[in-house]
């Protein structure tokens, strides 16, 4: 994670969102609503509910008949009055008498196209599913910081569109340096870097490309409320606008020009520099590691140290970044915020990247609406959309009126950040469709942020970043940044299921917790000793203790020749592992006991899949089963690592995937699964005996819209491990064709055993049994086959044929049957019912003693050892008669 789990929780730990508006009076004290289920007068109301009457005064009969009371506030309380009431028969419902505000939302005509800011369920979104702006923008509508410095937020993109209205007033310009005269005026190492920087040129020309960087930068900070285009997520603000991104180099480069200027105003406490807060990449490599890229990873620490918080918008793909990795939303810093993509229904975007690790909340940015290149607004989309209404918002929360965060910014701001980035994270819309694969599990809300970042607008900063480890049965280590000069803190901890908690006053960090009981779960909340005051006791962190009887999640299987190693992490307090296994087939269940966290099983069967599973036993009651896990044993040649691979391939079965592949035995119906690679070598034993013809067919699967595919078939029939040419049994090139079909013939020759099939379907290109160049979309499945022994087949295999017809004779061959030790042969004229029959050792015949312009008929069958085959399709002949 980027931010350790317990800063995401406690970065915010002063009050909640519920303490801000109990700051603000919301309705108008002494006077209270009430609805009546019938038409009363105020004497049958006075006295039914037993309220003074010259306190009531009717406000309407229609539709529903609601009174107003009025009563002196500082003699009655209003609550107890509203419970009293609503206990009562005749009323429906009472309440206070809210106040109502206008919502703070800007005039530029094209906001109410801005759905993401408020939306109204139109166009098939979910009403209400949107980043609550109106709210937001009553607290602060972005500009300058409570002590008067001017915000900054830094977009590296390709540009921005110079002719572009919405932006006036909104960018940020270098006043150190005199525009367009080619001296570094303000020796910073860039010349004429008056309106920003372009690290592909090395220049300071900006106003090149934008059709990407207009509409990411309109999202942070197109000028609001001046009745033009749209609205940013900050009305006020300054965009450095920087040029970069397209490889490695620039990004750093990228990078470097707001840490420079964030660095040098930290340096000259505000005089020099800007005050840069935030930076936007919605750009990255797909699929890269962070290990490959340790300088680009640790770049966002450098950052964070100056204060700044960066933004990254996740891969455009339905990808697990945890697992097959992304740049940069796979870099650890806790300086970094990685972001994927929602869409108005409220739900993440299928082709959006996800992680519980790596990916820390959702955004809008599917379909949101924006500034757009050529002076124009229109749609935007992808993570690269989702990001910017991230990056905006930090900037947003440092125009909060809240002095004290600026006094940690100044002092502290690399803390500063940290407290920004809780804000972002700990304010989420908790959200389904993020639960359990992003860090958060929740949506931006910037009105929730805001709320966070008032409710903690003190002098008594909380501690940072507790985190719990080395837990054990009995005990557990707690540590933490205080953010307090001595150093000390309290913290309080107790049984979740507790009311009282166990203060411990005047700690350090690390803390051991002790005395603590096994398999229960804990809290602990972290307070600051300040010299003027205490500061709030905060939101929970959670642990459990071990000594829980619990199976393991971690249970793996490795196969040794024909046996299987299980393993599994030990449980503390177990006395004995259960472990039960058998073959998928089978109804019963093989059973084991073992006092270690390992176990073999022996005699394990080819190409045979196995189930297992474990329970724990303990000195209390027994754990339940883990979840089977299945495993398939050793399967000879199909189970080699030396075939080419596609594995790795990077493939997308997103749109088009195979959905059937059917011959002999298998018949193999699929849905689009997990990935554009499947092996399906664990399948009931598919034999193909060697010498048959047998029927292929195979079935195209769409997520929307039909493609031509191709495919590809290739059996390793020689069993040398690579997929040659004339191995291929189906080509099928550029079908439409919603099931194809076609004969194939195992070759005579083709060895016994089990050996590799696959299967290759391509869009857009011919397929091949190896990965290569232009494959993108399609899929690919391997198969285990057992090639049956070749059997001769006592028939033959194609009709006699005429070799020579003349007044001579009649001469006729067939093919040669591999069983045959002779054929019968038999003719006749057309006309009569007596067959002439004669035996033969070769594959053909000569007839001499036909009569002329007469038609016979003629047939072969072949005499085997075993058995004699059937009469041939009767072949029909003219004799000599031209």
């Amino acid at each position: 994670m980027k931010l350790l789990a317990s800063t995401l929780l406690l970065i915010c730990i002063c009050l909640n969102i519920n303490q801000l508006h109990a700051q603000r009076l919301n309705h108008i004290q002494g006077e209270i609503l009430i609805q009546v289920t019938e038409d009363l007068s105020s004497r049958e109301l006075s006295q039914k509910a037993n309220l003074e009457i010259t306190g009531l005064s009717k406000i309407t009969s229609i539709p529903m008949h609601i009174w107003m009371y009025r009563f002196d506030f500082t003699e009655q309380n209003e609550d107890a009055i509203i419970n009293r009431l609503n206990r009562l028969n005749p009323i429906e419902a009472a309440q206070k008498n809210h106040l109502l505000t206008n919502r703070n939302t800007p005039n530029d005509p094209g906001f109410i196209d801005q759905w993401q800011y408020i939306n109204l369920g139109d166009n098939g979104g979910l009403e209400g599913a949107d980043i609550d702006m109106d709210l937001a923008w009553d607290i602060t509508t972005g500009g300058i910081t409570a002590t008067g410095d001017t915000i900054v937020a830094c977009i590296i993109d390709d540009g921005l569109d110079s002719s572009h209205e919405d932006f006036a007033g909104n960018l940020w310009v270098n006043h150190a340096e005199i525009p367009d005269n080619g001296i570094d005026d303000d020796n910073n190492g860039y010349i004429d870097d008056y309106d920003g920087w372009d690290t592909y040129n090395d220049n300071g020309n900006i106003y090149t490309g934008g059709g990407h960087g207009t509409p990411v930068a309109g999202i942070v900070g197109a000028k609001g409320n001046n009745e033009i285009g749209v609205a940013g997520v900050n009305w006020d603000i300054k965009l450095m606008i920087v040029r970069g991104g397209g490889s490695e180099a620039n990004a750093l480069a990228s990078y470097a020009y707001p840490y420079y200027f964030r660095k040098l105003y930290n340096e000259t406490d505000g005089a020099q520099g800007a005050f840069v807060v935030s930076t936007n990449a919605s750009w990255g490599t797909d699929f890269g590691q962070p290990e490959d890229a340790p300088i680009w990873c640790s770049f966002y620490d450098s950052l964070g140290v100056q204060g700044i918080i960066s933004c990254g918008a996740t891969i455009n793909n339905n990808t697990n970044v945890d697992e097959e990795g992304d740049l940069p939303t796979a870099c650890s810093s806790d300086y970094l915020i990685s972001v994927t993509n929602m869409s108005r229904t409220d739900n993440k975007v299928q082709g959006a990247g996800y992680g519980l690790e790596t990916i820390d909340l959702g955004a809008f940015g599917q379909d949101t609406y924006t500034a757009a290149d050529n002076n124009s607004y229109g749609g935007f989309g992808g993570t690269s959309g989702a990001t910017p209404h991230v990056t905006g918002s930090i900037a947003l929360l440092y125009s909060l009126p809240c002095s004290s965060l600026m006094d940690i910014a100044v002092s502290d701001p690399a803390t500063a950040a940290l407290l920004v980035k809780g804000y972002i994270l700990n304010g989420v819309d908790q959200n389904e469709s993020l639960q359990d694969i992003t860090t958060t599990g929740g949506r931006l809300n910037v009105f929730n942020s805001l709320s966070l970042g008032l409710a903690n607008c003190g002098d008594c900063v909380f501690p940072l970043g507790a985190e719990i480890t080395e837990i054990t049965n009995l005990e557990a280590t707690v540590t933490w940044t205080s953010t307090d000069s001595s150093l000390m803190d309290n913290i309080r901890i107790k049984n979740v299921n507790a009311t009282e908690w166990d203060t411990l006053l005047s700690v350090q960090s690390p803390l051991v917790l002790s005395d603590l009981s096994p398999c229960d779960e804990y809290e602990i909340q972290l307070q600051s000793i300040c010299a003027s005051e205490d500061g709030s006791f905060g939101f929970s962190k959670r642990f459990y203790t071990e000594g829980c009887c619990d199976a393991p999640s971690d249970l793996t299987v490795e196969l040794l020749d024909d046996t299987a190693l299980v393993t599994w992490s030990e449980v503390f307090g177990a006395t004995e592992y259960n472990i039960e296994y058998k073959e998928s087939s089978a109804s019963d269940w093989n059973m084991a006991t073992t006092m270690v966290n390992e176990f073999t099983i022996d005699s394990i069967m080819e190409c045979t899949e196995y189930n297992i599973r474990l329970q724990v036993d303990c000195d209390t009651i027994p754990s339940g089963y883990t979840d089977i896990i299945s495993f398939t044993g050793s399967c000879g040649l199909c189970s080699s690592t030396n075939y080419c691979s596609f594995i790795d391939a990077g493939l997308d079965a997103d749109f088009e995937y195979i959905a059937g592949v059917s011959i002999g035995t298998l018949n193999n119906i699929t849905e689009n699964e997990e990935g554009a690679y499947n092996n399906f070598i664990g399948l009931d034993e598919i034999i193909l005996d060697a010498g048959l013809l047998y029927e292929m067919v195979l079935t195209p699967g769409f997520q929307d819209f039909e493609f031509g595919e191709n495919f590809g078939v290739w059996i390793d029939f020689n069993q040398d491990e690579i997929f040659q040419e004339d191995e291929q049994i189906v080509l099928m090139t550029e079908s439409t064709s919603t099931v194809y079909t076609q004969e194939v013939k195992i070759p005579a020759d083709a060895l016994e055993g089990r050996t590799k099939m696959r299967v290759v379907m391509s869009f857009n290109f011919q397929a091949e049994p190896c990965p290569f160049n232009g494959f993108e979309f399609g899929e690919v499945e391997d198969y285990c086959v057992t090639i049956g022994p070749y059997v001769p087949v006592c028939d033959i295999d194609l009709m006699p044929v005429v070799v020579e017809n003349v007044a001579t004779g009649l001469s006729l061959s067939w093919i040669d049957s591999d069983a045959a030790v002779s054929y019968d042969t038999r003719y006749k004229i057309q006309s009569q019912s007596d067959w002439t029959e004669l035996n033969v050792t070769e594959n053909m015949l000569t007839l001499t003693d036909l009569v002329d312009c007469e038609n016979y008929d003629f047939q072969v069958r072949s005499i085997c050892d075993v058995d004699t085959s059937g009469y041939s399709p009767n072949l029909e002949i003219l004799y000599n008669c031209s």
